[in-house]
């Protein structure tokens, strides 16, 4: 049965004054332009776009949802779970979904299901909420205490390229998950066969090989211990759980979907996963649970980089990773990310292809190396990032790469 450990939370000190209130709800704009497409940034996902542009128009006209969010942010940020205004932008969507679909008075709004498509639609939503004072204030509740709960799988069908390559594919890993939300990913890489692994278009290729991705999923990841971490317990909250997708989804087949995929990739009973709850920015104050001395294989992080802070971000890819692997290990980042001077940061733009996978380790001398590239955060599409060809240069002149 998965062990399960618990570790505080570390808290930031933040101005909390009306300076602070008032560049929030202006990064909060700026957030909700980004993501209608308005901005600098340009949503990928239709659905989503959709909503951000309903709430951008409703919030000329009543910036309340606006001010409810910056307000949260206000209240956590001196609290042990606090919270950055992009990543408010995107709890805000979930928050909506869920007081649609689960809130008490969620029954009357069935046409909830059919106003995905429309931002004028999302105005009636947006309506429904503030003329109810009940959902109104569940909706305060929901931005003061929650974080999301990312149920994408695909984000797995790199690992065991990745692990493969560079670590051979005869002994099992030691593995850990930093932010790992429902841990989708990597239990579908440990679960998963070539016949059902979650669908992707592998556009990889190198020296005539092609799908590479899709080659190393051919069987199963083998590992030893995986460390799954996050300061939210996931299986404390399945409707919660339920609502975190994007509002396409949200509908009553997406709510079966998504109890399939919570049974398909369950952890609790599985001798192998250990979850740890707490801060990830704390792992390394965590009591020794093997971790202490760089003892991880492979270390990962799926978009957990835009929940944290900048100063966050780097003591995460630049100390906390790096701190975790073995010699022979390494660190992978999947995010919105770009690298200057061997260092990861985070890209200012939405734009199709700019979810990138990074890697890190001794196999990259240290620096942060692009090897994949993404049509979407979901992954669904995959092709060859700017270091991918030095990636395989390196890794396929390994001995467990060229048997005799």
């Amino acid at each position: 049965m998965a062990e399960v450990f618990q570790i505080s939370r570390h808290s930031p000190n933040q101005e909390s004054g009306s300076g602070f209130q008032q560049s929030t709800k202006e990064e909060l704009w700026k957030q909700v332009e980004d993501h209608a497409g308005t901005g600098i940034g340009t949503s990928s996902d239709s659905l989503m776009a959709s909503f951000y542009q309903g709430l951008l128009a409703h919030s000329q006209k009543d910036p309340t949802i606006i001010d409810m969010m910056a307000q949260a942010v206000k209240e956590r940020s001196t609290s042990d779970r606090p919270i950055d205004p992009n990543h408010m932008s995107f709890v805000v969507v979930y928050a909506i979904n869920y007081l649609m679909m689960f809130g008490k008075k969620y029954q009357n709004y069935p046409e909830y299901f059919q106003l995905h498509d429309s931002p004028e639609n999302w105005h009636h939503v947006f309506n429904a909420v503030l003329e109810d004072e009940e959902l109104t204030t569940e909706l305060a509740k929901l931005l003061r205490e929650k974080e999301l709960m990312s149920p994408v799988a695909e984000r797995g069908n790199s690992i065991p390229f990745f692990v493969w390559q560079v670590c051979g594919d005869k002994q099992p890993v030691t593995a850990m998950d930093l932010g790992s939300s429902l841990g989708f990913p990597w239990m579908s890489a440990i679960r998963d066969t070539a016949d059902n692994y979650p669908p992707f278009d592998d556009q990889t290729e190198y020296k005539g090989r092609t799908e590479l991705l899709k080659a190393a999923r051919a069987r199963p990841l083998a590992v030893n211990t995986l460390y799954l971490m996050d300061h939210t317990d996931p299986r404390k909250d399945r409707d919660w759980i339920r609502a975190c997708r994007y509002p396409g989804y949200a509908t009553a087949e997406g709510v079966q979907q998504m109890d399939e995929l919570m049974k398909r990739y369950a952890w609790g009973s599985d001798p192998k996963v250990n979850f740890i709850q707490g801060d990830v920015l704390l792992v390394d104050k965590m009591p020794d649970q093997g971790l202490v001395g760089g003892a991880i294989d492979v270390v990962t992080a799926n978009k957990l980089m835009y929940e944290l802070s900048p100063e966050a971000r780097a003591r995460l890819t630049e100390e906390i990773m790096p701190g975790l692997i073995s010699d022979s290990g390494i660190a992978i980042v999947q995010d919105t990310v770009k690298t200057k001077c061997g260092k990861l940061r985070v890209s200012d733009t939405r734009d199709p292809w700019t979810s990138k996978t990074a890697i890190f380790g001794a196999i990259t001398n240290y620096q942060w190396w692009i090897v994949l590239k993404h049509k979407t955060g979901r992954c669904d599409a995959t092709r060859n990032g700017p270091d991918f060809k030095k990636f395989m240069e390196v890794t396929t002149s390994l001995p467990h790469n060229n048997p005799q």
